[in-house]
């Protein structure tokens, strides 16, 4: 994801509630990939092995 970041975050929600606005906020971002996929790029582009 792009960053630096800076979105509104309700104190006032759940943990489970923060979590979920979060990782929505993030999937909707075109920039967002999974650790996966990052780790996979990012062995690539180091010459990583890549983890099975």
């Amino acid at each position: 994801m792009s960053q630096p970041r800076a979105e509104r975050l309700d104190l006032d929600m759940s943990d489970e509630e923060i979590w979920a606005a979060t990782e929505a906020m993030c999937r909707q971002d075109p920039t967002f990939k999974s650790m996966q996929t990052w780790d996979d790029e990012l062995a690539l582009a180091t010459g990583r092995q890549l983890q099975a």
